[in-house]
């Protein structure tokens, strides 16, 4: 008997596995380990997909035959993780079992991608060029100046986004490109860049996940281990409000402190290099531009942005500033998009029509909860099938923000990308922006929309 798989439009026909003899009555196990094509870094969503299984046999007299059968699965997105492995009636209710899955988190640590590997080089010359594996305070110091380049460029910790697969949670994991664009993840997210660029430079990395949390440890070359939390970059994350990060010093003793908490049965120890030679590694990911890090506005500190040369000016990336005096309010926006004023809303529009920015004063007393709510709502009128993916807490120019995203499709089935940011102050909603984008466009178009973002001031502020 021969056996062969196809994995819908996502592999080609496997090799076929041949068994000489099969005996009357019995039965063959035939395992199927698909070569998965790079198409599938397109999805966004569970995607569902046909496995045909193709064999061919022949019986004592020689007669041969052919057969074909299928069966329906689905594929997760990009970013999706499902935590479980088990089914429902292999689970027995530890937590150990409901995050099985755990050690796939490797995939997720793409120290080979260019935007990591330039992220490594920033750390790197932050750090003076030290050679981060000979000796552990070259590594400590390499260690110290990536922790301080994310907090010197604005990366701030969000609170996850989740979604059910039948019975078993998942979370949607951001790979360290989509970090590096949003500048902003959960803790997952952010102990896998922070992991990614110390493999990057040669350091051998873990991540330990316990109940509702994750941290990077890093294996220094004497031995000694250096746990980091990472959501130190937002104070408010780790129980400082009051400061916008606390330090690295302190961030490592956070993470001391959880590594010596560990509990058995309530974590795993993820050795990134060892599962990614037993294959747990990342597909193929679409190629960047190799100036993306300072299209989406990195910069090492003490320096300013790379599109900018001075605060309020024309930026070399062409960048004009607007301001309204009646509005008090001021941002840059693109020179070559359309600028429309409209009923005390300004409208930011693609030459192209690819994506759209609004941005309008609230003046009537509005609480922030209530406005969000309100936004999503009619988000969710206007596009089929809209999902908030991710909420998070910033500030921007001196005043506390949210910051939402969002996908959907539309009616036409074309995939979108919604961002908005709600600005708010003494418990008011003062001001919001909203963008909708084309998402096959929003490698090209998110680094502008986040400098219009930043840039957004309330001139009564």
């Amino acid at each position: 008997m021969k056996i062969s798989y196809k994995l819908g439009e996502y592999s080609d026909w496997s090799i076929p596995t041949t068994y000489s003899l099969i005996v009357p009555g019995g039965c063959v196990v035939d395992l199927y380990y698909p070569i998965i094509s790079t198409r599938v870094t397109e999805l966004s969503s569970r995607t569902p997909v046909d496995v045909r299984v193709k064999y061919e046999f022949s019986d004592e007299e020689g007669n041969g035959y052919s057969e074909m059968s299928g069966e329906r699965i689905e594929i997760l997105g990009m970013n999706q993780m499902e935590f479980s492995n088990f089914t429902l009636e292999e689970m027995t209710g530890t937590w150990a079992e409901y995050f099985s899955n755990s050690p796939l988190l490797a995939a997720w640590v793409t120290h080979l991608d260019p935007p990591v590997k330039a992220l490594a080089g920033m750390a790197s010359r932050l750090a003076g060029g030290v050679p981060t594996a000979l000796d552990p305070e070259s590594a400590v110091r390499f260690c110290r100046a990536l922790y301080e380049l994310e907090v010197a460029n604005g990366v701030a910790y969000q609170t996850p986004s989740g979604f059910l697969e039948e019975y078993v949670p998942g979370q949607d994991i951001k790979y360290p490109r989509d970090v590096l664009r949003d500048k902003s993840g959960t803790c997952v997210d952010l102990a896998i860049i922070y992991a990614s660029a110390c493999e990057a430079v040669g350091l051998k990395t873990s991540l330990v996940t316990v109940p509702g949390h994750c941290f990077p440890v890093i294996h220094l070359p004497d031995g000694n281990l250096l746990p980091v939390e990472c959501t130190g970059i937002s104070g408010a994350a780790v129980g400082a409000p009051e400061v916008p990060a606390i330090s690295f010093d302190q961030a490592v003793e956070i993470g001391i402190r959880e590594l010596s908490d560990l509990k058995m049965g309530l974590h795993y120890v993820v050795d990134v290099q060892d599962m990614q030679r037993k294959g747990v590694v990342s597909p193929q990911l679409p190629r960047l531009e190799g100036d993306i890090l300072q299209r989406w506005g990195w910069h090492l500190p003490g320096e300013l942005p790379p599109a900018f040369e001075e605060e309020g000016a024309v930026t070399t990336g062409g960048f004009a500033r607007y301001s309204n005096e009646q509005q008090r309010l001021s941002f840059l926006y693109p020179e070559e998009w359309n600028i429309q004023e409209e009923e005390g809303a300004i409208h930011l529009v693609h030459p192209e029509g690819f994506a759209r920015v609004t941005i309008l004063r609230i003046w009537e007393d509005s609480d922030p909860e209530a406005t969000l709510e309100s936004v999503e709502e009619h988000l969710a009128q206007e596009y089929h099938d809209f999902a908030v993916t991710s909420k998070t807490k910033v500030m921007v120019n001196g005043i506390d923000a949210w910051r939402v995203d969002g996908k959907s499709t539309s009616t036409e089935g074309i995939d979108v990308i919604h961002n908005f940011l709600l600005l708010h102050e003494s418990g008011l909603a003062r001001a919001l922006a909203v963008c909708a984008m084309l998402e096959d466009q929003h490698v090209a178009l998110s680094p502008i929309m986040e400098q219009v973002f930043d840039s957004i001031t309330l001139l009564d502020h």
